[in-house]
């Protein structure tokens, strides 16, 4: 088996592959990293009062929250269009 080992000079490196990593890190980052938006609110009863520890996740996710004391919750969903599930016990 024969081998070939090419040796490529700094200026030929630089030469063709400094725009192929432009050209990765202007269009890859967009398709790689998800659009996440946070949804934040505040969980009251028909009386207006906070409820604490009421249950809200994204649907399709394992992704969820509880409500605090002050009824208020925050959650990071992984599409503009979530679906959020609302549930408690109780």
């Amino acid at each position: 088996m024969i081998t070939k080992t090419i040796v490529y000079s700094r200026k030929q490196f630089s030469k063709f592959v400094f725009p192929l990593i432009l050209l990765i890190g202007f269009f890859v980052p967009s398709q790689l990293f998800a659009q996440t938006k946070t949804v934040t609110g505040k969980i009251i009863s028909s009386d207006g009062a906070p409820i604490a520890g009421v249950t809200v996740q994204e649907q399709g996710t394992s992704k969820g929250v509880a409500s605090d004391a002050s009824g208020n919750f925050s959650l990071s969903v992984s599409k503009p269009d979530a679906t959020l599930l609302i549930s408690s016990l109780g």
